[in-house]
Order: structure tokens, then C-alpha cells, then sequence
């Protein structure tokens, strides 16, 4: 009998340290989210309410700074019509969650004080739910540290704007601490892809660009993901950046042969998704070969457009420009309409030239197309060695080469010599462009600086300039006679810098003085001049020049003279602080 008593006795002591430590009675607090799921908090977990967009909303215990206890201590209060402050703080957040974003506006919504059918019929729609609580809710204003204090709703929702980003939040049930927003570009437009077969289309450029005239300028651009979705965060700040005058287009990023184009107007884009349709199309891939057939290792730009009827080859028409830098000498395009005609222009690949190829896009739908183009076409190059008149090679001296055609010359193009001599020239166009029966002429020319006075040569191109080199030789350079020389001075009677002068002649001999061409200097620091070329037999005058200064003239110069003084004085007239200032 004794051993029945001890055994309950032991069964009633053990039921009692149970209901201790277990806290029967003192259940789990449960949180109800808007979309109706159950959170619990303990005292070993935070309480984390998700807004109705699915960002974090806020969180308790660690972030709301207490525990279990104060959430509990929050509850019980409110029940039992306590004197705790009715406010609650909204913290605004980026989208880690850590920095604040200060001056934002907050607009709060109590759910309590409407309809329960009304805001659950507007919280259906991201769109209608945001402009729910921008129409019935209260807008406040974040400081400097992303925050703000509102009255206490029990049960509210939360939507802060500002710089291109929203967050929103929502909770059901008194709550504790700071409701924390999570704040995300905003997206201003969406827009879907469909393939020919009506399907979402993955991987397809997007672009949002303004038209004005035959001008075309991408804004920005987007790639659809795996629901046939590109969506384009922040757009409106960007069209308002673009100015309201201009007209703004969506379309496929994608040269086709009838672009699709969807006007979108700034201060008004639409809540709906836009679509665009794809055209019949399969990927290709683009293998750019060299003349042995392999494919190029160089780093080259490939520009794609579609083909237009009764243009040259080389006269690429996009819808959208379309480069891509290649470094394999392969690109693969997820998505080329079939059949397109199109253009392909290469360019950047070092000695070879920019060469237009006419390619079809693939024959049929949804089978990868493989596009072989040789590249080969080779810059036009002209090679030599400068040689001067005492036989020797003029070694590291820049000079430049004017190319003359019927008379006409040609801007100049500079080059420079190595160290025997020898130079190398890219041709380019018109120079290469030459009818027979006409003369042709290269012109070359080194400056006193670099040889120490200038030298001149010419070289007959009467002939066809082939792609690859093309050597000329051994061009033989003289050098420009002495004319005279001499030094500028300043009114203080200083060596003045930075002076040009030229020489002028009066052919007719009644006082129409004219610039002989090639005959010029600029002073150095210590104002010496020389004057080298050739002077014909007439009345000749000095004009130096500086700005700042009057010019000065000085006639009946001798050719030969080596002691010529000039003195120039400062113009009254001028601005003296744009550089003109006496030395």
C-alpha cells in the first residue's frame, strides 16, 4: 500500500515541474499578416510583418530594440486601456535594410477607420493599393535618418515615395517599435514580349529611346526575363530628365523589317503592360574568319542593321543602333528575324579596313543559323624612308603628308619616322579614290624643329594605291632656303614669346600686300624667329602678331638679314586678362 502512495505522490510532483516550466497558459502571441499567414514570436525568435508587396514590413525584439516581453507588455496594455503613448515610428529604409532614406514622404493609412470590403477590393492591385492609401491615408515626411512618428493604427498600411523608390508595409494587430519599409526602384513600365506563337519570349532587348526627326537616342534598355517581362524602374524621372518636348517610343532592341514601335508619353505611362511581338525569329551565330578560315583572336566592333532597298552597301539602317564588341570573332544572337536582310560592318581590327557584309537572317524559325564572314580587306598603307639632303636618313622626325589631286590638296595626315628612317602611312579615303589620266601628287614636309631647318619632298602617286603596303621608297627631302631671321621684343624691351610672323609681298606693287605661303615662324621664349622657303622678286614686308598687341609691320626687309628687330606694343582696345598681357 505504501509503495502505491509513494509512486503518486512522485506522478502529482512531476505534473507540477512540468506546468512550471512549460508556462501553460501563457501560449505563443500570434501575428496575422495581410495575406492571412500566422507568425508566432517567443522569446528565441523576432516577429517580421510583411507588407502587401512582399517586402519586409518591420521586425521585432532585436531590431524593434526589447523582446517577447515588450510586445507582450505593448499587448497587454492596450488591452487593459493603459496611458502608453499612441504613436508608432516608420523607418525608411534601402532595400538591405540598413541605410535610411531621409526626406521621403510617408503616407498611413488606418485600415480601421475604412470599409473592410473597400480596402480589401483595392489591396487586389499593386497600382490600386498604392493609389488606396495615397487617396485615403495621411502623408507624412521622413528627417534626415529615414524617420517619422505616427499616430498608432491597429491595424494599418504604410507606402513611402521619393528619389525613384517605394516601399510599402502592412500589419493587423497592435504592434510594438518601429515599422520597418524596405525601399526598391520604382517600376514605372512594364513591358511583355511575345513570340510569333503568342508565348512569353525570354532574353529579348527592350528599348525605351526618343525620336526627333531621323534621330534616334536609347534611354535605357532592358532584357525581358523568363515571364516575357522587362520591367524599367525609375522611368519617369528619366523621361521628365529628357525633356517634355520630345517623343518617346518602346520597342524591340532588334533590327526587323517592321519595327513595332509603342508611344509612351511622359507624366502619363501606363498602368497596364504594354506588349510587343516578335516576329518569326531563331538565334545565329555570327563567325567572323580570317583569309585562312579561322576565326579572328583581335578585338573588333560589330555593328548589325537591317538592310534598306536602293542603299549602298555600308549605309546601315537600325531601328536601334546595334554594337557589340567582339574578342573570339563569334557572337551569338538570341533572337534574328527570319529571313531579314541585314548588314554587318566590322571595324577595329588593327591593319585590316572597315568592311560591309550582306548577310539573311535564318531560313527558318526556332533552329540556330551559323553565319560565316571573312574579313580580309586591308587598310591602303603607304611605307618609305625619309632621307635628307646630306644623304643620311632623317631619323625620329615628325612630319606630315598632304596628298595633291588636280590641284586640290588633301587635309594632312602626320607621321613619324623611326630610328632608320622609315615611316608608315594609313590611306584613307579619298586619297585612295584616283581616275587615271590625272595627276596625283604626295606632298611631304618636317618642320625646322625637328631637323633643325625645314625640308620639303614630293613623290608622283599617279597610280593605283593597292590594299596592304605600298612602297615608295626612298624619299628624297631638300631643305627650304634661308630667308632672314630676327627677334621680337616687348615696349619694356623684352624678349616676347609666342609671336607669329610672317612674310608678305606686294606683287602688284601698289600696296596690296598678300601672305606668301610657307613662309611664317612663332617666336620661342627667347623671341628669335627664322624664316625659311622661297621668295620672289617684289617689295617685301614682316607682320608679327600676338593677341593682346597691335600688330607691327616692317617693310623693306632684305632677304638674308639676320638681325631684324621687331617691337610690338599692347592694343588699348583688348583683354588683357584672355591672354593678351605684355610679357
Amino acid at each position: 500500500m505504501l509503495k502505491w502512495i509513494a509512486l503518486l505522490v512522485l506522478v502529482v510532483g512531476s505534473l507540477v515541474l512540468v506546468l512550471n516550466v512549460g508556462g501553460i497558459g501563457a501560449g505563443p502571441d500570434t501575428l496575422v499578416g495581410e495575406g492571412g499567414t500566422e507568425g508566432t514570436v517567443d522569446s528565441s525568435s523576432d516577429a517580421v510583418f510583411v507588407g502587401s508587396s512582399g517586402l519586409d514590413g518591420g521586425v521585432a525584439a532585436s531590431e524593434l530594440g526589447g523582446t517577447r516581453s515588450a510586445i507582450q507588455g505593448d499587448l497587454d496594455q492596450a488591452s487593459e486601456g493603459g496611458t502608453r503613448t499612441k504613436v508608432l515610428t516608420i523607418s525608411v529604409r534601402d532595400a538591405g535594410g540598413k541605410a535610411p532614406m531621409g526626406e521621403v514622404d510617408v503616407w498611413l493609412l488606418d485600415r480601421g477607420g475604412r470599409p473592410a470590403t473597400e480596402w480589401q477590393e483595392a489591396f487586389r492591385s499593386a497600382s490600386k493599393r498604392a493609389e488606396y492609401v495615397r487617396e485615403h491615408g495621411t502623408v507624412y515626411r521622413t528627417d534626415s535618418l529615414g524617420e517619422v512618428q505616427v499616430p498608432r493604427a491597429s491595424s494599418g498600411a504604410v507606402l513611402a515615395q521619393g528619389s525613384g523608390h517605394q516601399g510599402e508595409a502592412d500589419w493587423v494587430g497592435p504592434v510594438s517599435g518601429p515599422i520597418v519599409v524596405r525601399m526598391r526602384p520604382v517600376i514605372d513600365l512594364r513591358v511583355r514580349v511575345l513570340d510569333f506563337r503568342g508565348m512569353p519570349a525570354a532574353s529579348v532587348p527592350v528599348a525605351v529611346f526618343t525620336r526627333a526627326g531621323n534621330s534616334v537616342r536609347a534611354l535605357t534598355k532592358r532584357v525581358t526575363m523568363g515571364n516575357g517581362e522587362a520591367a524599367f524602374p525609375a522611368l519617369a524621372a528619366q523621361l521628365e530628365a529628357a525633356g517634355a518636348e520630345a517623343a518617346f517610343h518602346v520597342a524591340l532592341d532588334l533590327p526587323v523589317a517592321s519595327p513595332e514601335e509603342l508611344p509612351i508619353v511622359a507624366g502619363a505611362l501606363p498602368d497596364r503592360v504594354l506588349e510587343l511581338n516578335l516576329p518569326p525569329a531563331a538565334p545565329m551565330q555570327i563567325h567572323v574568319l580570317n583569309g585562312e578560315g579561322e576565326r579572328h583572336s583581335t578585338a573588333m566592333t560589330l555593328s548589325m542593321g537591317r538592310s534598306v532597298p536602293g542603299n549602298a552597301p555600308g549605309s546601315l539602317r537600325f531601328q536601334l543602333a546595334k554594337r557589340h564588341v567582339l574578342k573570339n570573332g563569334q557572337l551569338t544572337l538570341n533572337w534574328v528575324e527570319v529571313g531579314l536582310p541585314m548588314e554587318i560592318q566590322l571595324s577595329g581590327g588593327g591593319e585590316l579596313a572597315d568592311q560591309v557584309f550582306r548577310v539573311e537572317g535564318p531560313p527558318v524559325a526556332d533552329q540556330l543559323h551559323q553565319v560565316d564572314v571573312v574579313w580580309d580587306a586591308r587598310h591602303r598603307l603607304l611605307t618609305g624612308r625619309c632621307i635628307g639632303p646630306d644623304g643620311g636618313a632623317i631619323a625620329l622626325a615628325a612630319g606630315s603628308l598632304k596628298v595633291i589631286v588636280g590641284g586640290e590638296a588633301s587635309k594632312s595626315l602626320g607621321f613619324t619616322a623611326d630610328s632608320q628612317g622609315r615611316f608608315r602611312l594609313r590611306v584613307q579615303e579619298p586619297w585612295q579614290r584616283w581616275e587615271p589620266g590625272t595627276s596625283r601628287i604626295a606632298s611631304f614636309w618636317i618642320p625646322q624643329s625637328a631637323v633643325g631647318q625645314p625640308v620639303v619632298a614630293s613623290h608622283d602617286l599617279a597610280y593605283v594605291v593597292s590594299p596592304g603596303e605600298n612602297d615608295l621608297g626612298d624619299i628624297l627631302f631638300e631643305g627650304k632656303p634661308f630667308v632672314l631671321s630676327g627677334v621680337v621684343y616687348g615696349v619694356e624691351g623684352n624678349p616676347l614669346p609666342s609671336v607669329v610672323v610672317n612674310m608678305e609681298r606686294d606683287a602688284s606693287g601698289g600696296g596690296d600686300w598678300e601672305p606668301i605661303p610657307g613662309l611664317g615662324d612663332q617666336t620661342e621664349v627667347d623671341g628669335d624667329f627664322i624664316l625659311y622657303g622661297d621668295v620672289a622678286a617684289a617689295p617685301l614686308r614682316l607682320v608679327a602678331r600676338r593677341k593682346g598687341y597691335l600688330p607691327t609691320y616692317l617693310e623693306g626687309v632684305t632677304v638674308g638679314s639676320q638681325d631684324i628687330s621687331l617691337t610690338v606694343h599692347i592694343d588699348p582696345n583688348a583683354d588683357q586678362d584672355g591672354g593678351g598681357k605684355k610679357d
